[in-house]
């Protein structure tokens, strides 16, 4: 008989509704985790939710509907989970906007917008984390990053948040040290979601000149095809399970070699 890796077990996914994020949420599930889902498109979220839950896994799907940059939405996130599963053990940041305006083009009104959801929402359920995690002593948390905050060949202000979230990570694995308490980043490259498809059509810069011209010199074309985003989550898993029980404060990256050069 297998062994579930995650059996008994609860886990909070923000951006949960679609994508990787909703990847995620299925395999852990899959393993024997209860999860809390959490998007802000209430009627898509459900959705997700539902059918989830109409496959019979181990683990069961709730919903929560919010914005990850409202401040409450991640002690609601917590309150939640310990009301329906009684704890929580895995906080894992996904949600995140994409965007691909260069530096001339960024408006103080964009930077705030996707600064807000890529990275301070990150820092509310962090926070939040380490108020639940602390008195007992262990924990996992997961930060969906990019291989943009490593290689920043994308918008500024996503390539900025997702780099701050990657050195957001080591120095949370830096005060949890001691602990077993776990923090570690998880850095896609292109990945098979709606944002993804955006970028491959050149559509996310808004009303702008998109950085892409200038970051596709860098990306090793030979690489070619994206990753199902089941790929991803499979480095959620090792990441939240035994497997990864010896790292802290690390960038893995799944990005098919694109980045080699």
């Amino acid at each position: 008989m297998n062994k579930l890796l995650l059996e008994n077990k609860t886990t909070i996914v923000t951006g949960a509704s679609e994508g990787i994020g909703y990847a995620i949420a299925e395999l852990f599930l899959e393993e024997g985790s209860n999860v809390v889902m959490i998007s802000r498109r209430p009627d898509v979220l459900q959705k997700s939710v539902d059918t989830l839950n109409a496959c019979g896994y181990p683990g069961k799907a709730v919903a929560l509907a919010g914005d990850v940059a409202d401040e409450s939405l991640s002690k609601r996130a917590f309150e939640l989970a310990i009301k329906e599963f009684g704890q929580v053990d895995i906080m894992i940041n996904n949600a995140g906007l994409g965007e691909s305006n260069t530096v001339e083009t960024t408006t103080a009104a964009h930077w705030d917008f996707y600064m807000n959801v890529n990275l301070r929402g990150a820092f509310f359920f962090c926070r939040e984390a380490a108020e639940h995690f602390l008195p007992k002593g262990e924990g996992v948390i997961i930060n969906v990053a990019s291989i943009n905050g490593l290689k920043p060949g994308n918008g500024l202000t996503y390539t900025t948040s997702k780099g701050a979230m990657c050195t957001m990570t080591r120095n949370l694995a830096i005060r949890f040290a001691g602990t077993n308490i776990r923090v570690n980043a998880l850095c896609p490259g292109l990945t098979e979601t709606p944002t993804e498809q955006a970028f491959k059509a050149d559509k996310l810069a808004q009303d702008g000149v998109s950085m892409r011209q200038f970051g596709n010199p860098y990306i090793n074309q030979t690489f070619d095809g994206e990753i199902p985003a089941r790929g991803q989550a499979y480095g959620a898993l090792f990441l939240a399970s035994e497997m990864g029980q010896y790292m802290t404060g690390q960038n893995l990256v799944i990005e098919k070699g694109r980045y080699f050069n």
